[in-house]
């Protein structure tokens, strides 16, 4: 799924790069999450932007201050590869799913669950979830989803879908690897790298392409303003909207980047990674200040 040539891309994608964009950030992150060896695949930030969620491949939900890095909980390990994770409104519940489509809530405070774990069916493998007055579930399948006008507007895996109608499809022999939507816009990366933007009707207002073979994941701003992207050449682009002009790169120490989300206010990004040579302690999270256009 995501290739060792990474590396080389990404060495290629940064001496080229740097010439048209501002100079990649070098300097170290705010706040290192001391997540372990397992590979981690989803991150998630509370609505008031004091916590982290961290979902690892074994299963472990772990809890950290946003501020210090400090570990304030590792929930019951209850799930399979956490493939995405959610805080509610409030922030004390989150949210998580499963590789194997199980489905699972605990009390971030008291690392309980208030209820057992489920399955659906079919599974809803690669879901991903978005916060409005509480998690909003994406079709089985999709990778993002937003209630608008009464009506689901997801990311997913054959393109954007508006309660399950096609709105548009990415180009013959393509598919879709990750996705977001906003209240104005959804981004959608492909698994042949490239990055879209479109509004809620399916139209294409922009597309880039940097090099990557594959985009595993995408976050836009709350503001709308940029659209995060990162995937197997362990590059973080940050492109603005509306015409995804790639305002800067964050080279980030792993194989492949998995997750990101910006926080709430959107002056920072958390951003997971995973190291496919398993060295000791290449699995990680870090907190980065979000770059200025």
């Amino acid at each position: 799924m995501r290739e060792g040539a990474a590396a080389v891309l990404a060495v290629l994608f940064l001496a080229a790069g740097c010439s048209r964009t501002k100079q990649a950030i070098e300097q170290p992150s705010i706040v290192p999450l001391e997540v372990g060896d397992q590979p981690i695949f989803a991150v998630a930030w509370s609505p008031d932007g004091s916590l982290i969620g961290v979902g690892t491949d074994l299963g472990d939900v772990m809890v950290f201050d946003a501020n210090t890095g400090e570990l304030l909980n590792t929930l019951p390990r209850t799930l399979g590869r956490v493939t995405d994770l959610a805080f509610n409104a409030s922030g004390r519940r989150l949210l998580g799913v499963s590789l194997d489509g199980r489905w699972c809530e605990w009390f971030v405070a008291t690392a309980s669950v208030p209820t057992e774990c489920y399955f659906d069916e079919p599974p809803l493998l690669g879901t991903k979830l978005t916060r409005l007055e509480g998690p909003v579930v994406a079709p089985p399948g999709a990778w993002a989803a937003r209630e608008v006008t009464n009506a689901v507007l997801a990311v997913e895996p054959n393109g954007l879908t508006l309660d399950g109608h096609p709105l548009w499809s990415p180009p013959r022999g393509d598919t879709v690897t990750a996705g977001a939507v906003s209240p104005r816009f959804a981004a959608v990366g492909t698994r042949s790298g490239r990055l879209f933007l479109l509004d809620h009707t399916g139209k294409v207002l922009a597309s880039a392409r940097y090099g990557v073979h594959r985009i595993n994941t995408v976050s836009i701003s709350p503001d709308s303003r940029l659209v995060a992207d990162g995937g197997v050449d362990g590059v973080l682009r940050f492109s603005a909207v509306p015409d995804l002009r790639l305002v800067s790169t964050l080279p980030f120490e792993t194989g492949w980047i998995t997750d990101c989300d910006f926080s709430p206010d959107g002056s920072r990004i958390v951003v997971a990674g995973h190291d496919l040579t398993h060295r000791p302690g290449v699995n990680r999270v870090r907190v980065w200040q979000v770059p200025a256009e």
